[in-house]
């Protein structure tokens, strides 16, 4: 495609009010690159058609939500007489005339869905529309999903393949909102009102899908535990006179203000406290990325478009207005809870949902769409020359309360940070979250949409699905993240990353079944992969003597430490939330024999005996295999108030536990590598580990390292760290220095230094 001629694009949505669809168009169509000719067909409505106007956008008039023949029959022309490249629909009305139109100018179409909105049809009407999309996308080239949630739901719904599908994240334009005024007027009412009192606010049409009803009903439980809150409706519609008979019915009156629709929803967003998102169907919400960029504390309805985005504020059950009432009365009652989430929100919004990333990947997508259309490629993006296709087993990429899934997150996410020449194929078989936020434009998103609940079907998954679903992607190489290699996979040549052969050492750390097919599976993978990554020079030694293969075949690549891993001196308010004691020492890791920490509560006892009465051990981890027994040794010491264990800390949540302790100890068996020691160093926490494996590779000098079985030596070192608050001092420093030695940048750049040897001798 010739990027010196101006492409024309001819835009459709049956609705040109407010609201997240039409607000979104408009944003993508004002900010094209200069090298687009933009068309806009949509209703006389306000705002949006009197600002293409203003903007000097041609605009076709349509019919608001419904479809006209005659409107049709003229928009072929006016499609026709502009010559126009490729049509944009978005919206479900749209959709219908966008497809049409396509068959009938013979151009490419886009649809953007904006949502799935079919849950209060009934059975016969959702079985038509069902029907009609799934037909529909037979005459699209390329469908756009806003969000992962949306994707993967339209994928469920098998409303489109997944060779058409495509993500492309909502953007906001952060400028534009820090700019955003209010009227004077409106300006003295709110700051008179929110003298005296919290303010809640929601921004959304008043219609079924966005739960305006049970947000009332959530404030009327709520006025019973809270008098001082507003709660402020920005909006209107169809439903208006029934939210305004139940605001009556519940004696409502003074707490809800409604104030319409408004053009400065930015600028008012700013005044408020808390926002509430009570919908009962998301893609993904512009407003709510607003109001987290706004600095906003969130409440959300649990559905699948908010679960996504909201990493950094409260879940509520879906239409329950109780559990809603209970989460804004949470943060009504906690300010430092609020603040906190609300920096984060923001952090995250600019981190990943921008407006120009959003519009640059659909003008990419633009281009790929012709370019397949001129070439008559039925694979989008294809070019005779194309880039190097990679693909990776990505299935623990979400499982970050591990250490293969912390590796294979990290891992791709510096890949596609640090890479601008290669296409990757992420394959996994469930959700991958809003985490990815490289260049969407070079990666593809390969996921089945289940949930693999048992190690059966993630075998079956890995072994026969995998290979099967990458073969069609014509990959040049595939990277196996934790060794489990499939005997179909034809994809050469093949890289595995081994972790650690513990189940080789430690038989007895696995049942019988699973220790016989991790050791076949683990031997046949190394026999076939071409370049096996190890975590560790430990874990290479381990590879050769068990398996008896040549050391070149093998290459070490350290892991890396994330930044968010730092020393953090204002922890009290999370010490206080989760009820963590002031002196603490802690080891975190998967309750199971390998980790030891039985051995660990045993010195722990023998430190009580010497005198350290206020310190306690905490305990961070999943329940893994035999974990009785670790109970079972506290119980006998009579240590139940003295050892605390916290199960699964989420991952976020991390960085502050370290930033708790006064040690951290870690007394593990064997090790691939041993991340937790270097998160524990990365905050300036002093480290005490054991002498075996990969563990001194990791920790250096900066930590102290005893034997594993040797009780009284681990008891003597955390006494001795302890007491001397010199040699915590110089152990914290130490363990900071080491700690910048290690970063996922550098294992990414690695790794693509094995990716192109692999290459190279495969084509030798």
């Amino acid at each position: 495609m010739d990027k010196s001629k101006k492409v024309r694009i001819l835009f459709i949505n049956v609705r040109s009010d407010y609201g997240g669809g039409p607000s979104h168009m408009f944003d993508l169509v004002t900010n094209l690159s200069s090298s687009f000719e933009k068309y806009v067909a949509c209703p006389i409505q306000k705002p949006f058609y009197n600002l293409y106007v203003a903007s000097k956008i041609t605009a076709f008039p349509l019919p608001f939500r419904s479809f006209s023949i005659f409107s049709f029959f003229k928009l072929i022309r006016f499609t026709k007489r502009n010559y126009i490249d490729i049509i944009h629909s978005h919206g479900k009305g749209a959709g219908i005339y966008s497809r049409l139109l396509g068959v009938f100018t013979k151009k490419p179409v886009i649809h953007t869905f904006h949502g799935f909105h079919y849950k209060k049809y009934s059975y016969w009407l959702q079985k038509l529309y069902f029907t009609t999309e799934r037909r529909l996308s037979q005459l699209t080239e390329c469908i756009i999903n806003v969000s992962d949630s949306e994707n993967d739901e339209g994928l469920q719904l098998r409303l489109f393949p997944k060779s058409k599908a495509r993500v492309i994240y909502n953007g906001i334009d952060f400028g534009k909102m820090w700019k955003s005024e209010i009227d004077l007027e409106l300006k003295d009412l709110i700051n008179s009102i929110k003298k005296d009192n919290l303010l809640i606010c929601t921004v959304a049409r008043f219609d079924f899908v966005k739960g305006i009803d049970v947000a009332i009903q959530a404030m009327k439980h709520l006025k019973k535990y809270h008098k001082n809150f507003k709660y402020i409706l920005v909006g209107d519609g169809e439903l208006k006179n029934e939210i305004v008979k139940a605001i009556n019915t519940y004696d409502m009156r003074n707490h809800i203000l409604l104030l319409g629709f408004r053009d400065d929803v930015p600028g008012i967003l700013k005044m408020m406290d808390i926002y509430l998102s009570p919908s009962r169907s998301e893609s993904m919400s512009l407003t709510l990325l607003e109001a987290m960029n706004a600095g906003l504390p969130v409440v959300a309805s649990d559905i699948i478009g908010n679960r996504n985005l909201i990493k950094n504020g409260l879940l509520a059950q879906s239409e329950c207005p109780i559990d809603i009432a209970r989460k804004l009365s949470t943060l009504i009652e906690n300010s430092q809870l609020r603040d906190r989430l609300a920096n984060k929100s923001r952090t995250m919004v600019k981190e990943n949902y921008s407006l120009e990333r959003m519009v640059r990947n659909t003008e990419y997508l633009y281009y790929d769409v012709l370019n397949a259309k001129r070439l008559q490629i039925p694979s989008l993006g294809l070019s005779k020359a194309r880039n190097m296709r990679v693909g990776i087993n990505a299935s623990k990429f979400s499982g970050v309360n591990t250490g293969v899934g912390r590796y294979t997150s990290n891992l791709c996410k510096s890949i596609l940070e640090t890479d601008g020449k290669n296409d990757y194929f992420l394959y996994s078989p469930g959700r991958m979250g809003n985490t990815i936020i490289a260049d969407r434009a070079r990666i593809r998103i390969k996921k089945t949409g289940i949930t693999l609940q048992n190690n059966t079907l993630r075998i079956l998954w890995e072994q026969v699905a995998l290979p099967f679903d990458s073969l069609n992607d014509r990959l040049d190489l595939f990277h196996y993240t934790d060794h489990a290699l499939s005997r179909l996979q034809r994809t050469r040549p093949i890289i595995i990353t081994v972790h650690d052969i513990a189940y080789v050492r430690f038989p007895w750390l696995l049942n019988k079944s699973r220790r016989i097919y991790k050791k076949y599976i683990l031997r046949m993978s190394i026999k076939k992969a071409d370049i096996i990554i190890a975590d560790s020079y430990s874990t290479k030694r381990d590879i050769v003597e068990f398996f008896r293969i040549k050391e070149e075949k093998i290459k070490v690549v350290y892991l890396g430490v994330e930044s968010r891993f730092y020393p953090i001196s204002n922890v009290e308010e999370y010490r206080l939330r989760n009820n963590l004691p002031s002196k603490m020492i802690l080891n975190v890791g998967t309750l199971e024999p390998r980790k030891n920490v039985v051995a660990l509560i045993k010195a722990f006892k023998e430190l009580k005996g010497r005198g350290l009465k206020d310190c306690k051990l905490v305990i961070a981890g999943d329940k893994g295999w035999l974990y009785k027994r670790i109970f079972d040794e506290v119980k006998s010491n009579d240590l139940q108030k003295e050892v605390l264990f916290l199960g699964i800390v989420e991952d976020e949540d991390l960085p502050m536990l370290y930033n708790c302790a006064d040690i951290f100890v870690y007394p593990s068996l064997y090790e691939g590598f041993g991340l937790p020691p270097l998160e524990a160093m990365a905050c300036g926490i002093p480290v005490i580990t054991s002498n075996t494996s990969s563990l001194p590779e990791v920790v250096g000098n900066a930590g102290i390292m005893v034997g594993p079985d040797d009780v009284n030596s681990l008891c003597e070192a955390m006494h001795n760290v302890l007491k001397d608050k010199e040699l915590w001092h110089h152990m914290s420093k130490k363990g900071l220095e080491r700690a910048k030695l290690f970063s996922w940048e550098e294992t990414a750049r690695k790794v693509l230094e094995i990716y192109d040897l692999a290459i190279a001798k495969n084509n030798h």
